[in-house]
């Protein structure tokens, strides 16, 4: 008895009698996601974004914001400039929205990482009206570094400065990450397309960040951005609900130490420092980087 042979090429007509091409390309052009679904069994689509062009809102002037917090997603060694270093900064607005305020990559070494993590900081403080150390840490409200690659020694130093030097203290957590990146990334680019995240209309990041967002999963692709707004998402829920706020969407950073999100501001007046008065920049010795 012979086994009739069902496998088909790739592209190949399962049942040309009854559907044709005709039938496929019908649907396809309707409805490119149901298609992919479908026909082709795979329901998150490479070929078909999960967050288009044409999902993303965009604002002129930034809202009013209440505080913001910043995600980083880091190189996988110390000593290699292979991989791209990501952080991205992102803010509750007084209105409900959340704002996409900075976005920065790089190759960058350990110590590079380290120096542009505080520069990022404080640019983010003083973009909410921070002049000191102790108003930009009630701004800025939590540093959340992914646990891959070099996270975990990036957050120790930081925290063993912030031990040394009240004055350059950052509220740090680590993140573990958990799941796939589109599976991390489905409910961010959900609020994306309601138009709760938004981005400016034009600065030198806007193209970048809607260009890994739209090449999530093709090969060869970046996806610092994702990774970041992903994190820098869930850490802003966290923060919003801890702080009495409400809640704007489900997520939790996970700091390794079991210390409670929120718990690292300092209170006002630490350090005797007056207005316009920052001493992360001192504690390099050096220029902050451009923005």
């Amino acid at each position: 008895m012979g086994i009739k042979k069902i496998v088909k090429q790739l592209g190949e007509l399962a049942w040309p009698g009854r559907y044709g091409p005709e039938h496929y390309e019908d649907h396809r052009t309707r409805d490119e996601r149901a298609f992919m679904a479908q026909f082709e069994g795979d329901t998150v689509s490479d070929a078909v974004t999960m967050c288009p062009e044409s999902a993303w809102h965009h604002y002129d002037d930034l809202p009013e914001c209440a505080f913001a917090v910043i995600a980083v997603d880091t190189a996988s060694t110390v000593h290699t400039k292979s991989d791209f270093t990501g952080m991205m900064a992102l803010a509750r607005a007084k209105d409900g929205r959340a704002p996409i305020l900075e976005y920065r990559q790089g190759k960058w070494e350990f110590e590079e990482i380290v120096r542009e993590i505080y520069f990022f900081y404080e640019h983010v403080g003083r973009m909410l009206g921070g002049r000191n150390n102790p108003e930009i840490q009630q701004l800025v409200r939590m540093v959340n570094i992914e646990s891959a690659g070099v996270g975990p020694a990036l957050r120790r130093l930081i925290q063993m400065n912030g031990a040394r030097d009240p004055n350059v203290f950052i509220p740090t957590g680590l993140e573990p990450a958990k799941q796939s990146k589109k599976f991390r990334a489905q409910p961010v680019a959900t609020q994306i397309k309601r138009g709760h995240i938004i981005i400016p209309r034009e600065t030198e990041f806007t193209e970048l960040v809607k260009k890994q967002w739209f090449t999530l999963g093709m090969p060869g692709a970046h996806d610092e951005a994702v990774d970041t707004l992903s994190l820098a998402y869930n850490t802003l829920c966290a923060e919003d609900n801890l702080f009495g706020h409400f809640p704007i969407g489900i997520g939790s950073p996970s700091p390794d130490d079991g210390t409670p999100p929120g718990f690292w501001a300092l209170p006002e007046g630490v350090g005797g420092m007056g207005d316009d008065d920052c001493a992360l920049n001192d504690f390099f010795k050096d220029e902050p980087g451009e923005f």
